[in-house]
């Protein structure tokens, strides 16, 4: 059974993603295969590099100023085509009231990493 691929997107635009990057070297070391964007994608672009590699989990890592509307887009794009849909986790510590799984800022890596391999587990289980 192959890794839980997670596609790491920075939202926003701030053009810091020190802790972006601080959270990606987390991921990869407890055994995620993971692949980190950077900063300034649109919902297509994502939507490309999810697609081509295979993401199991669509991981939004959200600045100070960034805004759902990215997301949105992306699922719509999803819908629209008619593709598999990668779970999108969240990391912000805004209040989203959106049905998205969410982290905060500070969470600790060991429940990110758990988090995130329930929610794959369950989906590829039904």
């Amino acid at each position: 059974m192959r890794n839980i691929r997670i596609l790491m997107v920075r939202l926003g635009i701030d053009n810091n993603d020190q802790e972006s990057e601080r959270l990606y070297k987390e991921l990869e070391n407890v055994g995620f295969d993971i692949l980190y964007t950077g900063l300034h994608q649109t919902a297509e672009m994502i939507l490309d590099v999810t697609l081509s590699f295979n993401a199991d989990v669509v991981l939004f890592d959200f600045a100070p100023n960034a805004n759902i509307e990215v997301i949105e887009h992306f699922e719509k794009i999803i819908k629209y085509n008619d593709l598999y849909e990668p779970l999108i986790v969240l990391r912000s510590d805004k209040t989203i009231e959106q049905p998205y799984i969410k982290f905060s800022k500070n969470e600790n890596i060991k429940n990110i990493a758990g988090g995130i391999k329930k929610h794959v587990h369950a989906i590829k289980a039904v």
